[in-house]
């Protein structure tokens, strides 16, 4: 493993003055730490040149906009802007990961072009909820509406949408509804 000797406020003012080479040391000091960051994080390996770039790109937004003069040193400054960006992709990869197989049999598009599958949404029982809880559910969670908007429409506020619709999916879950395709979370 390499050590360098080079401080971070260093190279940092080397930067400044417009060394690229010094940018470089940096990206390899702090390549380490990129790597373990997503990797604690879960993050599929398919993924893995993705978040080395993103967290080459906060390193170099690290650089740019870190105060010499901050309380933080360099290196927790970065740590937490990484750790944030990465927080925000891994949440946006689970929110759109999808089981999709590729196929090169002709023979399966002639046969659903044949039959025409019509897809029915599972029906929720909504009885055991309150009507803020329904209401809420609906919005937030079938149609996509924003919280800011559906406690105006609701006339309450934000805060008490998000707990009708917390307990909502506790009811909902307790009496064995499938909700999970509705929250885009992955069937067990």
């Amino acid at each position: 493993m390499t050590k360098y000797h080079i401080n971070d406020y260093e190279l940092l003012y080397l930067i400044s003055e417009m060394n690229d080479y010094a940018f470089e040391i940096l990206c390899m000091k702090y390549a380490p730490m990129i790597k373990r960051r997503f990797k604690d994080l879960g993050i599929s390996q398919r993924y893995y040149d993705d978040f080395f770039q993103e967290g080459l790109i906060m390193l170099n937004k690290a650089v740019k906009t870190y105060k010499v003069t901050s309380v933080k040193s360099f290196n927790k400054y970065f740590d937490l802007i990484l750790q944030r960006k990465f927080f925000t992709l891994a949440k946006a990869i689970n929110k759109f990961e999808f089981a999709i197989v590729l196929t090169d049999d002709i023979e399966c598009y002639e046969l659903y072009e044949e039959t025409n599958i019509i897809l029915e949404e599972p029906k929720i029982d909504f009885s055991c909820l309150s009507r803020l809880e329904e209401a809420s559910f609906k919005m937030l969670i079938i149609d996509r509406v924003k919280a800011s908007n559906a406690a105006r429409i609701l006339d309450t506020d934000e805060r008490c949408i998000y707990n009708a619709v917390a307990r909502a999916k506790g009811k909902l879950r307790k009496n064995n509804m499938q909700i999970s395709f509705l929250m885009g979370e992955k069937n067990p």
